[in-house]
């Protein structure tokens, strides 16, 4: 019959399970208990038959075996009695149904640890692996118990230094499952070594042939020296403070530390290719190493640290008894040896006199715990410790109380303890022998052990263990949400798709990633395949706002990738334009033309268009513009009007745009582009909620704040405002949509449709101004909302500016400097020369910056004023000033440029002392800069 293994690791506690049972339902149900314990790492193998069993427990060994007594249609304890023939020293528990749960009861009064109702598993599935450990840990504890009790039995019984020898080896064996036990003795002179095998046989040699190598199994004395020479602690991670020495892969340690060595090591080779466990550990007293106990297996990961600590008191106790006998101290009374190891055993140990009810003995360990001296003890009396134990009668006298947990009392607190009683008769004594053990540290390690188990179930993020079978092993909460994505519809079992991730993942035997889609979250899950256990563990991350973050990037890069397009077309377009207005408003200047009406009336529509056309471009480069802040004094008027038919385009043919503007609106200091940005923001989003058409209203209103606290943050407001409000007739909002629509990343509109930073953008911008921002909104009934920004006293700079061109006389404007032009368009270089040679100028040209340096050298002395393009081949125009002014410092400057003032800044440092001119210019306005630089000190 098949054998079925699978392991499952949910906690610390490693225990090796043998289930002997038949498959029915209750079974696997207590199988699918054990597998999902947090606390426990149950490694189980499931056998069918008690055959099968027997043929396991031939090869290997485990903590604990549960036997189903009703398998292969028994109801009786044969089954039991079958088993206990190949289990040994194999801790029990029988598994019963309620029906027979008298069978459960006997059981236990034939040594089993505990008996376990199947069909009432779930009922009891919290406890069923505490009942478990508990059972493997009394057990464990119980063997110890076992084996100290026949160390010491064997001292009382003989003083037969080889019997002794093979009497403990054999209850070494016993205990360990180990069966290649030995013992390494220096002998009386402590000059030469005797050697007993696993059998405790003296024998001459360590080994003549092969055979005898693999029969005894003894180390070279080159590794005895680790530990007889005390140099264990070389090797730290295999060592104890004791001076022990053990190894779990001893192939791997020996070709690491070993193999080099080949004078000293070279029979170590051997026991390499055929054993992989090996331990050493000194048998010693008073810290004199008289001889080593060595521990060697086949398999792997057979010496437990927990268990070094054990068998290095135990071989404290065999030095003790071997001192003895050997006469390397000379004593041979039993009563001096048996008083030797009481007072070193690591349990405490009361002796009670029960025919005088009196304590008798009381050794060092039980001091410690009872935190009192041997005669007060004595004065309290064993019921003061232990009140549950009643005064000694015939029947409690004889009986024999196996371990089992219970609580010492003392003056300072109750101490948890594994406590056992033994009668026994000496010299015609009775006496009882109360041992406890302190379970204080097992206690602490439980609790950590029930901390960590918690660590994976507190996680936010899911954590699930799916065997390579798809089915789902562990989850912890967050995982639960994330099943129904992964699994069929059963839930337990994973769904095609993602068993096939599973497979792929675990036959790949490498750390796998992948993203999966669970409703409106995202998750980046890696699985990590563990071979050993058949499993892959899956730990998920939710990166949803990750993944939207990132995809807002990529829109903001592309965004500004077309602003840069946008510009560079927009600085092209100014080019052309530039030569176009320019040059048709010197032709109309010409007498022919001027005196035509008709011609003139033909090129000043001429004009018109390339004015309208510089217009676009201009809020085209709005639109496009970086994010730099530029603050000015605005109209908010003349803003609105030049975006109108921008904004109309934005919201369609079906949306009417109004406008109702103050008459004499009261300047504010803000970014124009910023304005701009806020506008389309408000209009788009109108637009959107107006799927069937309707209409938008633009406002400006003056406003006066008096003292009041109209500002969300209970900011205290005073003065002049203007109020822009963009209402609309579309569908509206509720309460709970208005109290967030200012939030980052916070949106209405569908997957893809809205990256939610809209309105933040425009709360952002009013409050940056230290303004105000009111939204009203009913469902059915539209949207208002209404922006107030504090006035600014200062004086609009364009308007001034303009006025100035408006009234400057032409002739005004003549003059005679050199001045160097240096632009790469040739049109604009042709446009720019003309106007400044017909106004008097003397003009040098050129179309490249490397020759207008050349040409400058020519001409330093009469060369006054430079007039460069800003972006150029080779060179910038700031740069070229630079460079110009290194050879004449008071040279005065004056740019060009189709870009925006914001994306100059990108591309170089400004000099304050350089104005900018933006394509395309008029022949006054190009004069009027001319003049006001040349007159400037």
């Amino acid at each position: 019959m098949n054998t079925i293994e699978f392991g499952v690791i949910s906690g610390e506690c490693h225990i090796r399970l043998v289930l002997i049972a038949d498959y029915s339902e209750d079974v696997i149900m207590l199988k699918e208990v054990l597998e999902k314990s947090r606390h426990y790492h149950f490694v189980i193998k499931h056998v069918l038959s008690l055959l099968e069993a027997e043929r396991y427990f031939l090869q290997n060994t485990a903590d604990i075996a549960l036997l189903e007594l009703e398998i292969e249609g028994r109801e009786d304890f044969s089954v039991l009695s079958r088993a206990r023939e190949f289990l040994g020293v194999v801790p029990l528990i029988t598994l019963v149904t309620a029906e027979n749960a008298a069978l459960g009861m006997e059981s236990l009064k034939v040594g089993v640890q505990d008996y376990i109702l199947k069909d009432a598993v779930h009922d009891n599935e919290n406890k069923l692996p505490e009942i478990v450990g508990k059972s493997v840990y009394r057990a464990k504890v119980q063997s110890r118990e076992n084996l100290r009790s026949a160390f010491l039995e064997h001292i009382r019984q003989s003083t037969d230094t080889e019997l002794i020898i093979k009497d403990t080896i054999a209850d070494l064996r016993a205990y360990t499952g180990i069966s290649n036990i030995n013992l390494v003795l220096y002998n009386a002179d402590m000059s030469s070594f005797s050697y007993y095998d696993n059998k405790g046989k003296k024998i001459k040699a360590l080994y003549h042939t092969e055979s005898d190598c693999e029969h005894q199994a003894l180390a070279p004395i080159a590794l005895y020296q680790i530990v007889l020479g005390g140099a264990a602690g070389r090797y730290p991670n295999n060592s104890s403070a004791r001076g022990s020495f053990w190894v779990n892969n001893f192939p791997e340690f020996f070709e690491e530390h070993v193999k080099a060595d080949s004078s000293s090591f070279m029979d170590c080779e051997y026991i390499a290719q055929r054993y992989s466990s090996l331990a050493l550990i000194p048998l010693q007293t008073q810290g004199d190493i008289i001889g080593l106990l060595q521990l060697v297996a086949k398999d792997a990961d057979r010496i437990m640290r927990a268990e070094i600590e054990f068998l290095e008191d135990m071989a404290m106790i065999m030095a003790i008894i071997l001192q003895q006998n050997m006469r390397i101290v000379q004593s041979a009374d039993n009563e001096i040896k048996f008083r030797t190891i009481f007072e070193f055993l690591h349990i405490g140990i009361i002796v009670e006199d029960i025919g005088s009810a009196g304590i008798a003995m009381v050794n060092a360990r039980a001091r410690e715990l009872t935190g009192m001296p041997e005669e007060v003890i004595i004065e309290k009396g064993i019921r003061y410790f232990f009140p549950d134990l009643a005064a000694g009668t015939d029947r409690l006298v004889e009986e024999y109380f196996k371990p089992h947990e219970t609580y010492m009392c003392s003056e300072a607190r109750s101490i948890h303890v594994l406590r056992a009683t033994k009668v026994v008769t000496i010299r015609g004594r009775k006496l009882r022998i109360i041992s406890f053990s302190d379970l204080t540290d097992k206690d602490k390690s439980q609790e950590e052990v029930i901390k960590l188990s918690r660590f994976p179930n507190e996680n936010p993020y899911p954590v699930l263990r799916v065997a390579v079978s798809g089915k789902i092993l562990y989850h912890n909460a967050a995982g639960r949400d994330f099943l129904p994505y992964i699994c069929a519809d059963n839930n337990n079992l994973l769904n095609p798709a993602f068993f096939r991730l599973i497979k792929d993942c675990f036959d790949s035997g490498a750390l796998c990633s992948q993203e999966v889609n669970c409703g409106e979250r995202l998750y980046s899950i890696y699985l990590r395949p563990i071979l050993e256990e058949n499993y892959v563990n899956i730990y998920g991350v939710d990166i949803t706002d990750q993944r939207r973050i990132e995809k807002q990037l990529r829109h903001s890069e592309k965004m500004q990738a077309i602003g840069q397009l946008a510009g560079g077309i927009a600085h092209e377009f100014n080019n052309q334009l530039a030569v176009i207005n320019g040059f048709s408003e010197l032709v109309l200047g010409f007498p022919p033309v001027a005196e035509s009406a008709k011609y003139s009336n033909m090129l000043q529509e001429v004009i018109r268009a390339g004015e309208r056309a510089a217009d676009l471009t201009r809020q085209l480069l709005t639109y496009c513009r970086q994010k730099e802040v530029y603050l000015d004094i605005i109209d908010v008027n003349e803003i609105i009007l030049d975006m109108e038919m921008m904004l109309q385009r934005i919201i369609g043919e079906d949306i009417a745009l109004l406008t109702n503007l103050e008459a004499q609106p009261y300047l504010v200091e803000i970014d124009k582009g910023q304005l701009s940005d806020v506008l389309i923001n408000l209009c788009a989003n109108a637009r959107d909620a107006m799927t069937q058409g309707g209409r938008i209203v633009v406002t400006t209103e003056n406003g006066m704040w008096h003292n009041e606290i109209v500002d969300d943050e209970n900011a205290v407001l005073s003065g002049p405002y203007i109020r822009i409000t963009v209402a609309d007739t579309g569908q509206g909002m509720d309460e709970d949509t208005i109290k967030r629509i200012f939030e980052p990343f916070f949106t209405t509109k569908p997957v893809g449709k809205g990256t939610g930073l809209g309105l933040a953008m425009v709360y952002g911008v009013v409050k940056e101004r230290r303004g105000t921002i009111a939204v009203r909104s009913n469902i059915g009934k539209g949207s208002v909302f209404e922006l107030c920004f504090p006035a600014s006293g200062k004086q609009n700079s364009s308007a001034s500016s303009t006025s100035v061109i408006e009234t400057v006389d032409k002739a005004q404007l003549q003059g005679s400097d050199t001045i160097i032009v240096v632009e790469d368009e040739n049109g604009v270089l042709m446009y720019v020369t003309t106007v400044l040679r017909d106004a008097g100028y003397t003009v040098l040209q050129s179309n490249n910056p490397i020759e207008a340096i050349r040409l400058f050298e020519r001409n330093l002395d009469s060369i006054s004023i430079i007039l460069s393009d800003v972006v150029m081949p080779e060179m910038s125009g700031f740069e070229l000033i630079k460079r110009l002014r290194e050879q004449k410092p008071l040279l005065k400057a004056v740019c060009m440029s189709g870009y925006s003032q914001d994306m100059l800044h990108k591309k170089a440092d400004i000099e304050g002392d350089i104005p900018i001119i933006n394509k395309p210019v008029s022949p006054t306005e190009l004069l009027m800069v001319i003049d006001r630089i040349k007159n400037k000190i």
